[in-house]
């Protein structure tokens, strides 16, 4: 071992399973609401939905483009790599719950339409 480095200890039973037990709320929605378009699982769409049959990304592409706002500037915006962005709109990957909850408020969007696409747009 290098001199000055203390070495972790091993984590034993319970604090690992303490560690795993540990979950964001809203990250149990995220999964849902994703596995559930994956699998066109949605019910029926109310009847006021801005975006009927829109995906996750398409819905975040929406709230972009209302605002005017290019992939580059809108990335910019969130601190995240244009790449990044465009694959979110793209629905190649899927958005961190810290990155659904600072685009929710810094654009005012509905967290409940950009999960379910139910709803108003905005808050």
């Amino acid at each position: 071992m290098r001199k000055g480095v203390k070495s972790a200890r091993p984590l034993d039973r319970k604090a690992l399973e303490e560690i795993l037990s540990r979950k964001d709320p809203l990250q149990d929605l995220i999964e849902q609401a994703k596995f559930m378009e994956e699998a066109h699982a949605f019910p029926d769409e109310e009847e006021d939905s801005p975006t009927p049959g829109f995906s996750f990304g398409m819905r975040m592409g929406c709230v972009r483009e209302d605002a005017e706002l290019s992939m580059n500037k809108m990335a910019k915006s969130l601190g995240i790599a244009p790449s990044t962005w465009k694959n979110y709109e793209e629905d190649v990957t899927f958005p961190a719950t810290e990155l659904i909850m600072k685009f929710c408020q810094l654009y005012n969007v509905n967290p409940h339409w950009l999960m379910t696409n139910c709803g108003s747009m905005y808050l």
